[in-house]
């Protein structure tokens, strides 16, 4: 949409005919509604401050509506009264019933989700303390949730004609849309900070895993990990058990060969898997027979597993290249398949225990 285009549908002519073909009542060129209404849209279109919009929607009732006093209370995400941003207007002559209400209002027990019963006991305080009032409260709702709520204290009703009625329910529909609005963009920031944290995982967990296949005599090795969400529970790993030799030796020298996995996906999943690699790494170190590693393994590991209501797969191997002899041991992991040509058969790789 263009500059002139967005200019044209912010103009008086617009949300006149708006107005009139919606609300069905005629509005006149002069009519201060149409200004009000205009430099809301807009607002409401360049939306940042939620504090200032408050402000803006106070002056509005100020000085639009024939009120004696107004104040606004909103709700915060949780449906909890966001006492920080309630907003009262009124004329200057109305200072001390201003006070008074402040101070019923703070001094009142709102229960810690504030429901349509608080809202109707306060309002009952409020008629029975300023009787010369009529008062009335309405519900700020917003895609069939209550975003706030609106108080207006009147000294008779006989001047509420349709037309104040539908402009006082239009601004509390603005009201809504604004207070729903910074809700979205709240929600919207705490959302691109999780997805930047996850990102910055993801990146840190993929260097964990190995970047390249190592050279062993005798094996020709591919590996390949693509986790459903940017944070898994999947693990492979290829550990050399003598780490002070030279590369050349290494080649014949014995190599640990994993395969894990934690239940689960995402956050949670990726965190047990770093858990994991630690102290696996630690272990491997020992020269121990695969079923003492995992069972050492085990034993490491099972409270935090046990707190965290989650468990990992493990299938643990160890190969020697000058024997070709292969010990391995699989605590639950869907075996591995080894193929012998010698047999014409494959072997699944599991064990009891």
């Amino acid at each position: 949409m263009s500059k002139i285009q967005k200019k044209k549908l912010l103009s008086n002519d617009v949300i006149q005919e708006f107005l009139e073909k919606d609300y069905k009542f005629p509005l006149h060129e002069n009519d201060k509604f149409i200004e009000t209404v205009s430099s809301l849209i807009y607002y409401l279109k360049s939306f940042s401050n939620i504090k200032r919009f408050l402000d803006y929607i106070s002056l509005i009732l100020k000085h639009t509506f024939n009120h004696q006093l107004s104040f606004i209370v909103p709700l915060n995400e949780k449906g909890e009264i966001w006492k920080e941003n309630i907003k009262f207007a009124g004329a200057t002559k109305n200072l001390k019933m201003d006070d008074e209400i402040k101070r019923y209002f703070n001094n009142f027990d709102f229960s810690k989700n504030f429901k349509l019963k608080d809202d109707m006991s306060f309002e009952k305080v409020l008629n029975n303390q300023f009787k010369e009032y009529v008062i009335k409260s309405y519900k700020v709702l917003s895609r069939g949730k209550c975003r706030g709520f609106l108080y207006t204290f009147k000294k008779d009703t006989f001047n509420d004609s349709l037309k104040y009625e539908r402009n006082l329910n239009f601004i509390i529909s603005c009201l809504a849309i604004g207070l729903e609005n910074y809700s979205l963009i709240k929600s919207k920031k705490k959302h691109e900070n999780v997805d930047r944290e996850i990102s910055i995982g993801a990146e840190i967990q993929s260097q964990l895993l190995p970047d390249y296949c190592p050279t062993i005599y005798g094996v020709d090795l591919a590996a390949h990990c693509r986790p459903a969400l940017q944070l898994g529970g999947d693990y492979y790993d290829f550990m050399s058990l003598k780490t002070n030799i030279s590369e050349k030796r290494r080649e014949k020298a014995r190599w640990a060969l994993v395969i894990g996995d934690v239940m689960g996906k995402g956050l949670p999943a990726g965190l047990l898997m770093t858990m994991l690699r630690g102290m696996l790494r630690a272990e491997v170190l020992t020269g121990l027979p695969p079923d003492r590693i995992l069972h050492d393994l085990n034993q490491l590991a099972i409270y935090d597993l046990d707190q965290s209501h989650r468990f990992i797969t493990l299938f643990y191997s160890d190969y020697d290249p000058r024997t070709k002899k292969l010990r391995y041991s699989n605590a639950a992991h869907n075996p591995p398949l080894l193929w012998k040509s010698s047999e014409q058969k494959i072997i699944k790789l599991d064990s009891e225990g």
